[in-house]
């Protein structure tokens, strides 16, 4: 994210007192590529391929964080992007 980022902003204002800058830099990539797994979805869990995916506003794939899938929410042509929500 650029600066200016509300997300970016808001992980640099919940890190621990005196946390590095490059602590929060670790802390902001954990946010901006990890997935909801576990029950209620409040554990965090990164998949270094998934991670690389790209966003769209109209994805045509979910990731099951519990079990590190990628699925697809519709037919996909062959040679088509795949793509997640990053908002979600």
């Amino acid at each position: 994210p650029g600066a200016g980022s509300a997300v970016l902003d808001r992980v640099r204002r919940e890190a621990p007192q005196g946390e590095s800058e490059d602590a929060v830099f670790v802390r902001a990539v954990l946010h901006f590529n990890s997935f909801a797994a576990g029950p209620g979805g409040y554990d965090q869990v990164v998949f270094p391929t998934l991670a690389r995916a790209n966003h769209s506003c109209a994805p045509n794939c979910i990731v099951d964080g519990d079990e590190g899938t990628l699925r697809t929410l519709r037919d996909v042509q062959a040679g088509e992007m795949l793509t997640l929500s990053f908002l979600d």
